[in-house]
């Protein structure tokens, strides 16, 4: 997908804007593979504690909503009761 993302001249002008405005600089295709397959089980669990644990979320559904779920039910799930 990031590869295929990349197939006309306004895509690679886009990501690298973008690169630049996040990083400052152009990062080659190898040291963003090797960032994502850095990720880990402990990564994934700390970015979700820091930014879904215990936060307001924006939910968006788009077709058939009768079998999603309440928003209150999903804001349920992301808090733990610990005492």
């Amino acid at each position: 997908s990031l590869l295929s993302s990349l197939d006309n001249t306004s895509a690679v002008a886009e990501d690298i804007g973008r690169q630049l405005l996040v990083y400052g600089r152009r990062i080659p295709l190898a040291e963003m593979f090797a960032r994502i397959d850095a990720v880990d089980g402990p990564a994934f669990k700390r970015i979700c504690n820091k930014y879904l644990y215990d936060r307001e979320l924006a939910v968006a559904v788009m077709g058939n909503t009768h079998s999603f779920p309440d928003y209150n039910w999903i804001r349920r799930k992301t808090y733990w009761l610990s005492y």
